[in-house]
């Protein structure tokens, strides 16, 4: 259940990012990019800040994998 929450927050801030413009798109080469990762984001009423390494690289993860797909190979590349 808790992951499944998880998810649906991912998704929602997804979602809310793109709706936004907070997200880059990829560049006329067609290389993928990272999506940029807020300072912080209210959920539920809930303010969440992405300010510990843990988080940041979690939301990191997330916003790859619901954006792009592949989100290993992206993590597996920048972490060469």
């Amino acid at each position: 259940m808790k992951r499944l929450i998880i998810i649906l927050a991912a998704l929602a801030i997804t979602a809310a990012l793109q709706a936004q413009g907070m997200y880059q798109r990829p560049s006329d080469a067609g290389h993928p990019v990272s999506p940029a990762v807020p300072e912080y984001i209210v959920f539920a009423g809930d303010t969440i800040r992405f300010d510990t390494d843990e988080k940041y690289e979690r939301m990191d993860r997330e916003l790859m994998a619901f954006t792009y797909m592949h989100s290993t190979s992206l993590l597996m590349l920048k972490r060469s």
